[in-house]
């Protein structure tokens, strides 16, 4: 997967630099999972925290059928298996990988 050095260097950064439409440099925060894994039986839930406290983040799974997550980062396991939680706020993406296995 083909990433630009932009948002690498944000990412190891604690925050950005972005010019608005009037010239003006901003700072936005790098958003970032706490967790970079977490193993749950069947029917648990794990709420995944951020390094900052921000709005306008989307939640994504790669796999809902093994575990969902809400627009809060509230991860449900559904079935046994693997998925990866992905947090984006742009320019900020991160990712927490979720084992499921069986009770």
């Amino acid at each position: 997967m083909w990433i630009p050095a932009s948002l690498l260097l944000c990412l190891s950064l604690t925050a950005c630099d972005e010019m608005t439409d009037l010239g003006e440099t901003v700072s936005t925060p790098v958003v970032m999972i706490t967790q970079t894994q977490d193993t749950l039986l069947v029917g648990e839930t794990v709420q995944l925290t951020l390094s900052v406290a921000v709005s306008g983040v989307e939640w994504t799974s790669s796999a809902d059928s093994v575990a969902s997550v809400n627009y809060r980062g509230i991860v449900n396991a559904n079935d046994t298996g693997v998925a990866v939680i992905t947090a984006t706020r742009p320019p900020s993406v991160s990712s927490c990988t979720i084992y499921v296995k069986e009770e």
